[in-house]
């Protein structure tokens, strides 16, 4: 049996604390004149889900400050994605139209990444809502960033931050029109996936488990907040709702490795 002394013990700590530098310093190395920079994730880790079972919400769901007063509440559909026959509806009718958006979580959530099954209405011919999710949502500074689909003739994703800075205007951050969204722009309202990774300044946007072009997308002007659910009716006041179903949302955002400067 091999036994060593405190002393040997503690060298070895040290050897090894050497060598874990030495690494990240040859990384630095390589990586940095290559025109590349780390993104560093911790593990992920499910913070927050609901998915309406039996009529049931596992989260408190509030209204944001000055859109409608609607929350997310349960309701039975037989389309499912998950097949219970219930999801979570997010509706403007309170307010006659307009803006609406409930939210959860920790006002305190910095790093993490929201998913979720989003049913997106298509209305080729009209007007059709926005639908769609919302992360770091801070309701005292009145602000978000929101992720949704608008399926009439502009047929698109738009991922942007709304604030009373711009009166509640979209500041578009991103959008994707036609064949930039993978699979092509639905000719038919459906379920699809759905998902937002914040890492400190940096947010992903996703469709169908798909990375959208152009990401990541820079910007600093909400550093955390809450998650939510969104839908909106452009240009007037018509009554709209998003369905959703299966919000997880986990802990940071992406691995270790290196991404263009």
């Amino acid at each position: 049996m091999i036994t060593m002394d405190c002393s040997q013990h503690g060298r070895v700590r040290a050897n090894l604390s050497i060598m874990k530098i030495q690494w990240r310093v040859f990384l630095l190395l390589i990586l940095v004149p290559l025109g590349l920079t780390l993104s560093v994730r911790a593990d992920e880790m499910e913070l927050f889900s609901e998915s309406f079972t039996d009529s049931s919400l596992n989260l408190v769901w509030l209204p944001f400050p000055g859109f409608s007063p609607n929350h997310l509440v349960p309701v039975m559909d037989p389309t499912t994605p998950e097949g219970d026959l219930w999801v979570g509806r997010q509706s403007n009718e309170q307010l006659g139209g307009f803006a609406s958006l409930s939210y959860a979580g920790e006002s305190r959530m910095e790093n993490y990444v929201l998913e979720a099954w989003v049913y997106t209405v298509v209305v080729p011919e009209g007007r059709a809502p926005l639908n769609g999710i919302a992360v770091r949502v801070d309701p005292e500074k009145g602000c978000f960033y929101r992720l949704a689909s608008h399926f009439d003739s502009e047929r698109r994703l738009t991922l942007a931050y709304v604030g009373r800075d711009t009166q509640n205007y979209p500041a578009y951050l991103g959008s994707w029109e036609g064949d930039e969204i993978p699979g092509g722009a639905p000719g038919t309202g459906g379920w699809h996936k759905m998902a937002i990774t914040c890492v400190g300044n940096k947010i992903w946007a996703y469709w169908d488990g798909h990375e959208l072009s152009g990401c990541p997308i820079s910007d600093d002007r909400i550093a955390r907040g809450f998650f939510g659910v969104y839908a909106n009716y452009v240009g007037g006041h018509g009554i709209v709702e998003t369905r959703v179903d299966g919000i997880t949302v986990r802990r940071s955002g992406k691995l270790v490795k290196a991404i263009p400067r």
